[in-house]
């Protein structure tokens, strides 16, 4: 496996822990405790740090040149944000 290869293999493993992340916010609420334990923990600053972990990989990509500079289009990220919240009114879920 090479350096490519390797960050490719851990932007798969920190997408699939951002996933869980997510889930966990829409399963669970923002906050909770484990039951186990008594913990008290904030889902949504483990889904900011999964997303920031991801970031990273993605950064250390174009780091290391096998992305382009300026790989987040802020366009692309602002149109995708107007097509989810066009789908957000379509079906009545203002409340979002």
């Amino acid at each position: 496996m090479n350096r490519f290869e390797y960050l490719l293999n851990k932007l798969q493993e920190e997408s699939g822990e951002l996933t869980t992340a997510a889930a966990k916010v829409n399963a669970f609420g923002r906050e909770g405790q484990d039951p186990s334990t008594g913990i008290y923990y904030d889902n949504v600053e483990r889904l900011i740090k999964e997303a920031n972990d991801v970031i990273g990989i993605l950064q250390m990509l174009a780091d290391e040149g096998f992305l382009p500079d300026g790989f987040i289009r802020w366009n692309e990220v602002y149109d995708k944000a107007n097509k989810v919240n066009r789908y957000i009114r379509y079906h009545g879920m203002n409340n979002v």
